[in-house]
């Protein structure tokens, strides 16, 4: 069996689940041959598996103009140029770790030609795609045309009921996959240590967005005694209300009760982060729907962690193999109680937990359930 891997990112989750991915594909005994496509900018070495065909995502231009009809012509050639690849492959099975969805309409009927030869699956990240587009009839629109040229659909745990997905037939739960632990940075992890005091310390770790819920978990700093809140990480955009919470720090009194970060995490220093930190919350906002990467990071440390109860993959992953307390948004006293219940964890029984999770969740496992789920789509 052949493999063919589309990933439009240099940098980011899915550029690093797709490098994952690669890997486990390559390991396994059915695939006889598995190539990667990349963007030229890519820091992965290119090689006869590794492609670095498709355009860089990444220009030197501040100019939001310029940035913008970038990633509009970035989306009408790397399908070409996936399409004019996979005109001269051997029938494979083409993967899309990521996809175009802005032109859809301009590429779907190009590939709907190249099934007579291929078969084409695509890995919902993030399912809800409502979104994507400013108005959302058109973002619907133009996912049902993405999905019109998919065999099959494999997504986290939790699929949203959306029209465009309906047509779909084949669609199929994959585990995240798991992610090597890093050396933890030192220094970094000894100032944590000083900072904490003692104390429990719960953490917000990596990209600030407003969508981790700062402010609901701020909010419940007062009644949380003996208990540290670490924010570590960058803002994602100049957009993320950074002062305002700053403002509401000092308003209720929690400055000494706060470690503030914010800074870019290397893998070094996230590893230090989450090391650090008793509690790991994933307290995200309901806006938040796909499965949460750091999940797979943190897994390898068995944390123990508080969850927002909505609809997302993180949250029923959560549930299933019980890794943490599952609380609702809006609820300050069920909050603090959950934190409360987080400390006095069995963690024999939490130790099993995540085993059974591990286990799950490795990259073989992943890539086993798809050939699994191919093989009965063909017979």
């Amino acid at each position: 069996m052949r493999v063919v891997l589309y990933n439009i990112n240099s940098f980011g989750g899915n550029y690093e689940y797709a490098k994952a991915l690669h890997t486990a594909y390559k390991n396994n005994a059915l695939v006889t041959n598995v190539t990667m496509l990349m963007p030229e900018n890519a820091s992965i070495a290119a090689s006869d598996e590794v492609r670095k065909v498709l355009m860089r995502d990444v220009i030197s231009s501040a100019n939001s103009l310029i940035r913008k009809l970038h990633f509009l012509y970035r989306s009408i050639i790397n399908p070409l140029r996936l399409y004019r690849f996979l005109k001269r492959e051997k029938a494979s099975l083409v993967i899309m770790n990521d996809f175009d969805q802005l032109s859809s309409f301009f590429w779907v009927p190009l590939f709907k030609k190249l099934k007579r030869t291929h078969h084409f699956a695509i890995i919902l990240h993030d399912p809800d795609r409502d979104k994507y587009l400013p108005v959302k009839s058109l973002s619907a629109a133009t996912m049902k045309k993405v999905m019109e040229v998919m065999d099959m659909a494999f997504y986290h745990e939790y699929l949203p009921d959306k029209t465009y997905y309906a047509n779909c037939k084949v669609k199929a739960v994959v585990p995240h996959g798991i992610y090597p632990v890093h050396e933890k940075d030192r220094v970094f992890y000894d100032k944590l240590l000083q900072e904490k005091q003692g104390r429990i310390m719960m953490g917000i770790i990596g990209n600030i967005r407003d969508e981790k819920n700062y402010k609901e978990v701020i909010d419940a700093m007062p009644s949380l005694n003996n208990i540290k809140l670490l924010v570590a990480g960058k803002p994602a955009s100049t957009a993320v209300p950074i002062e305002a919470y700053r403002k509401q720090i000092t308003a209720l009194g929690v400055d000494d009760d706060i470690i503030w970060h914010q800074q870019f995490l290397s893998d070094e220093a996230f590893a230090a982060a989450i090391e650090a930190c008793d509690i790991i919350l994933l307290y995200y906002k309901s806006s938040f729907q796909s499965q949460s990467g750091v999940l797979n990071v943190i897994a390898p440390y068995k944390k123990k962690l508080v969850v927002s109860d909505t609809s997302s993959a993180l949250k029923q992953t959560v549930a299933n193999f019980e890794l943490g307390n599952i609380v609702p948004l809006n609820d300050r006293d069920k909050f603090v109680s959950a934190i409360y219940e987080s400390m006095q964890a069995n963690d024999a029984t939490l130790n099993e937990h995540w085993d059974r999770y591990i286990e799950y969740s490795s990259w073989d496992n992943h890539v086993a359930i798809v050939l699994k789920t191919f093989q009965s789509f063909r017979s």
